[in-house]
């Protein structure tokens, strides 16, 4: 059995020739990437849904039929890890392995918080980094939405658990076009896309963060990017 000791950064998800990190052209950082819609319980799929027009179902996401694989490669063994104490703790310490050292990451530039169980694991990783800058965007603030059941609560608490921390940027994301940036109690500023009147600089500048960091730095403000 695979033990929890990760003795040098790893390159790869664990017994693959998968990369476990992923690199976009816009992002000054690395990222996590898992398949869209299969790791996002919280996806709006109704007119005007944001969710319905979603970047990674498009692009280099799909053109490349490796980027995909790598992508269930990564979700098979992340939702593996997740069975048992000692897989978080190997999925907890790979991560963490791999990531240090960076000033800046994003976690999903495809995907999102699949479990409660798995978003308890990031909050452990982003505590072992504190000196890395996390961005999570995602739609799973919409888990609390059933005030009062025991899987919101649950929910809840894992959430809280990352979007307490100081180097964690929790983003809830807006389900439609237009719509207002969320604000949701507790987690950093929301974020939209909208056709006009949008603040992230990336339009403007070939589709690159360029020296932009608002994303990572500016948790209280509210970021709207261009429609997509």
């Amino acid at each position: 059995m695979a033990t929890a000791t990760v003795s040098r950064r790893p390159k790869f998800v664990p017994n693959t020739a998968t990369l476990l990190l992923t690199s976009t052209s816009k992002m000054p950082s690395k990222s996590w990437s898992l398949p869209a819609r299969k790791t996002c319980p919280f996806s709006v799929h109704t007119p005007g849904a944001i969710c319905e027009f979603c970047y990674a179902d498009k692009g280099l996401y799909t053109t490349y039929p490796n980027v995909k694989k790598a992508q269930h490669t990564r979700f098979a063994w992340a939702r593996e890890c997740m069975r048992t104490v000692e897989g978080r703790d190997l999925f907890v310490s790979t991560m963490v392995s791999a990531i240090r050292g960076m000033p800046y990451f994003r976690v999903h530039d495809s995907g999102d918080m699949f479990s409660p169980i798995y978003a308890r694991c990031w909050a452990d990783i982003c505590r072992q980094l504190p000196d890395t800058k996390f961005w999570i965007p995602t739609r799973s603030h919409r888990a609390l939405l059933n005030v009062g059941s025991a899987m919101a609560d649950i929910w809840a608490e894992a959430l809280n658990a990352l979007s307490i921390l100081p180097n964690v940027t929790l983003r809830p994301s807006a389900d439609n076009f237009g719509d207002p940036a969320p604000i949701v109690p507790g987690f950093a500023a929301g974020s939209t896309a909208c056709d006009e009147g949008f603040t992230c600089p990336a339009p403007l500048q070939n589709n690159a963060c360029g020296d932009c960091r608002m994303c990572w730095d500016a948790p209280t403000v509210p970021i709207s990017y261009r429609k997509h």
